[in-house]
């Protein structure tokens, strides 16, 4: 038996014996990634990412991309068990040396498979101060995963967010480093569980290392201005937790440059830091496009294969997507073969994929049982623990005369764009299979016979808030004809049918007789409008729109009514549209591939968008709830914005509605701060729920009637403006605290959330322990009020006289009480050397004796209880 197959020796050892044996294009291979929808013979209705669960593969594709020497990792396959292990099977017994392939997905806040669980952003996890929580979260996002037969994740997302304008907000836990090292441990230890060769766990791969959160100007991939002590204080402990103490096996690198040096390329960042000093076990990835930047972005390069020798030796052992294989693994061969590139250097690399491939336990169970998925994937567990995130994510930022939880209303004004829609946020599980239900179906459920619900829009978010015409509108599905010229002409090369329009062109040919491009599609179907899967009114005023960047026209009942060809190509094809419940139409569509192919939906804006409705519906009733925020493309990745406002016409509806003077009610539903100082004039209350997955619009309706009581708290502070950022609580002290406009405080500070209840605090005492800068802290917490409540009680520590600037105070510790009307808890912490330590003018970690500052209370401004204790030598 060759030792790479003995399961009885060292993995160092099967490592290096395996390595011995391959050639430099079979260890270039292993450095590579491949997208296996592009090999397969169908792509799954509902993602273009995912495969049908009856596919089989291309083999011819199969052998073109991957021969003999294999492959390292196959993304975007999310399929079924046996749909993925057809492909494994040609890893493991049609390549030379047999070395299977790592399946790998996006699992940000669950799968990215059709029918897996939508679990709440992080941004929500943050928000819920509960490390427990979080590592629940990611063992059941780890076990749907890994019962389909994917093997490692592309999260969590371990950046700190601080800045306000950066559309990926909503993926990080927030701008705190002490809150997200917590999560990025607890995260980490759920998914990987301490042996990832277990059928529910995976391998982690946090990113994007090591300071994206604060990009200059708020856009994705812009540089950090950071000097090297906040680099190594703030954003390096988070990833410090994920990697040397939670054991994250792998890493993807940013695309962004720190001060001027590219990460992607930069010894002291991958190297020193991150496998030297962190003892990363696994391999760096670069995140998509980070590779080529150095030549496109950075200018660091003149050619792509020199960007690649600067990367690999600078300490990148994988590319995501910058290159084609071919030129990827032909330029790492020759790099070597002329004396660019050590293969020791390679060797490295590879060592690390095959050693992460043996943790998996690949090489003795390349295959995934095929069944099982079916009592894992969106199981009632599963589920439930998504709705347990949404409530207890929830921050109640206002809430005036107490008018929530609501009592005594009869008539409710359901108003704003995501009143008939839940947001669950990007980089999301596909719902297949069930619906998400809206604010409005589950606050009907809530309210029962008692209250009358109207609910309208009022407007949309942006114009490309649209969603599918649904399924259930197409009465035979859609017929298609396919033709080999760009206009309609001669014999079709095919047709087909298909059950609506989702379909992407751009990774394959709708026909297998067609060229890839310069061939056109004729579709015909019949469209039976049902409003009421969107809303309760029968006539929606609004948009149909057929999204693509090629040529096409849409013809109802006849007449042309979006004409977007050749030079005439609108931004995003549409029209306005009367979309009448019950009514018949026929459509009939003319595509031309002219472009490249392109991802192609017949879609409407369902948004019931009369704002004059929406005003009147508001007058007519007692109360009124509106349900605004962010949509996918006001935050994002690559959503950032200029402004924190609420955005197009949500703001005015919020002020004409605060304007009639009835009370009130704000639900956001976003994935960053927003600018709320004319809200908190116009609202009574204000709830944040974030992106709350699959089950947050019942936690809302629950928050809404109280049969929940909000307990999560602001992960990142709300400014007042743009020009307040940055706001984050642990700025460093120094400049003024005020500005001509007013102060610079945030509008809602770091930790801030209100309650139903009123918390009390008291007793706050202070014991030195024996070991060496060890203390003990606890206070008293009551639940004042008169009914239950869960206060997140926080410690923050202001180190009073210190060598280097510090911020005047620092989260160090926090802790969820439950506490019933009346009831009082002591609630302890336990201080260490990581408490009190700071950086030294010699970049050293050192505990200052002196005096330091010990505040509890219920947000990072709010003074609460407080002690000063000596910290001697």
């Amino acid at each position: 038996m060759d030792n790479y197959k003995n399961p009885s020796l060292p993995v160092e050892e099967r490592v290096k014996d395996l390595l011995s044996r391959m050639t430099l294009e079979e260890k270039a291979a292993q450095m590579d990634m491949i997208r296996g929808v592009e090999l397969a013979e169908k792509v799954h209705k509902a993602h273009f990412c995912a495969v049908d669960e009856n596919s089989g593969f291309q083999w011819d594709k199969v052998r073109e991309s991957c021969g003999e020497r294999g492959m390292g990792f196959v993304h975007d396959v999310y399929s079924v068990p046996a749909v993925l292990n057809r492909l494994q099977k040609y890893m493991v017994e049609e390549t030379r040396l047999g070395i299977p392939c790592i399946f790998t997905g996006e699992a940000l806040h669950g799968l990215s498979y059709p029918g897996a669980t939508v679990f709440p952003m992080p941004i929500n996890l943050g928000a819920a101060f509960d490390p427990g929580l979080t590592q629940e979260v990611g063992a059941a996002i780890a076990a749907e995963t890994r019962s389909l037969g994917i093997h490692e994740i592309l999260a969590p997302n371990l950046d700190l967010a601080r800045e306000p304008r950066w559309g990926r907000v909503e993926e990080t836990f927030g701008e705190d480093t002490y809150l997200s090292s917590c999560m990025a441990y607890a995260i980490v230890t759920g998914e990987q569980g301490g042996d990832i060769s277990r059928p529910d766990k995976v391998a982690a791969e946090p990113k994007h290392y090591c300071v994206h959160g604060i990009p200059e100007g708020g856009t994705n991939c812009s540089p950090a201005r950071v000097g090297r002590r906040e680099i190594e204080t703030d954003y390096l402990p988070v990833f410090e937790a994920g990697v040397k103490k939670a054991g994250a096996y792998n890493a993807m690198a940013s695309y962004n440059c720190i001060d001027g040096e590219a990460v992607i390329c930069s010894r002291r960042y991958l190297r020193r830091i991150l496998k030297e000093r962190y003892g990363l076990k696994g391999y760096v990835r670069a995140d998509f496009g980070a590779v080529n930047r150095l030549k496109t972005s950075h200018h660091m390069t003149a050619d792509s294969k020199e960007s690649i020798r600067m990367a690999v030796d600078g300490g990148l052992d994988v590319q995501g997507f910058d290159f084609s294989n071919s030129f990827w693994e032909k330029s790492l061969v020759s790099l070597v073969e002329e004396g660019k590139l050590e293969e020791s250097v390679m060797d490295e690399a590879v060592s690390r994929v095959l050693r992460v491939k043996f943790e998996l336990g690949l090489f003795e169970n390349p295959y995934t049982e095929e069944t099982h998925y079916k009592d894992v994937v969106r199981c009632e567990k599963h589920r439930m623990l998504s709705l347990r995130a949404a409530r207890e994510s929830m921050v109640l930022l206002q809430n005036k005369g107490g008018l929530l939880p609501l009592r005594g209303v009869k008539s409710i004004a359901l108003l704003g764009p995501s009143s008939g829609h839940q947001r669950i946020g990007s980089y999301s599980s596909v719902p297949y299979g069930y619906k998400v239900p809206s604010l409005y179906e589950e606050l009907k459920k809530a309210a029962g016979d008692d209250i009358v619900i109207r609910q309208c829009d009022g407007c949309g978010i942006s114009d490309r808030d649209i969603s599918l015409v649904p399924e259930s509108w197409y009465e035979d599905g859609v017929e298609l004809t396919f033709y080999n010229n760009d206009h309609f002409e001669g014999e079709p090369a095919g047709t087909n049918r298909m059950e609506y329009i989702n379909f992407n062109w751009i990774l394959a040919k709708p026909h297998r007789d067609l060229e890839f491009t310069g061939y056109s599609v004729k579709m015909k179907c019949m469209l039976h409008v049902d409003t009421h899967v969107f809303t309760e009114a029968d006539e929606i005023k609004g948009r149909l729109v057929f999204t693509t960047g090629d040529s096409v026209r849409v013809m109802v009942d006849g007449k042309c009514v979006i004409d977007s060809f050749g030079d005439h190509k609108q931004k995003l094809p549409g029209c306005e549209f009367l979309f009448v419940n019950g009514a018949v139409h026929e459509v009939e569509i003319e595509y031309v591939c002219d472009v490249n192919g392109n991802d192609l939906t017949l879609s409407m804006d369902f948004h019931d968008s009369s704002l004059e409705k929406a005003v009147a519906l508001a007058e007519e009733c007692d109360m009124t709830i509106l349900v605004c925020g962010d949509d996918k493309v006001t935050s994002g990745e690559g959503m950032d914005r200029c402004d924190l406002k609420l955005y197009g016409k949500q703001k005015e509806l919020v002020e004409r509605v605060g304007a009639l003077g009835k009370p009130s009610v704000l639900v956001l539903e976003n994935g960053k701060p927003v600018d709320l100082r004319d809200e908190t004039e116009s609202m009574d209350a204000i709830l944040v729920a974030w992106f709350g997955g699959e089950l947050g619009a019942k936690a809302i309706a629950e928050a809404l009637f109280g049969k929940i009581n909000p307990s999560g708290r602001l992960p990142i502070s709300f400014p007042k403006s743009v020009g307040h950022i940055p706001c984050y609580y642990s700025r460093l002290p120094g400049g003024s605290r005020e500005y001509l406009e007013g102060n610079i405080n945030a509008l809602f500070p770091f930790g801030f959330g209100l309650s139903y209840t009123e918390f009390t605090y008291r007793d706050l005492v202070i014991e030195k322990r024996e070991e060496k800068y060890s203390y003990r802290a606890a206070v008293k917490v009551r639940n004042a009020g008169e009914r239950f409540g869960t206060e997140v009680v926080q410690l923050y520590i202001n180190d009073l006289l210190s060598s280097v600037v510090r911020p005047d105070r620092l989260l160090k510790g926090f802790c969820r009480v439950d506490l019933e009307p009346g009831e009082e808890k002591e609630v302890e912490f336990l201080l260490d050397f990581d408490s009190f330590k700071l950086l030294n003018l010699d970049m050293e970690w050192v505990v200052e004796p002196g005096e330091f500052e010990i505040i509890i209370g219920s947000s990072s401004a709010d003074t609460g209880l407080s002690r000063i204790i000596t910290v001697e030598e």
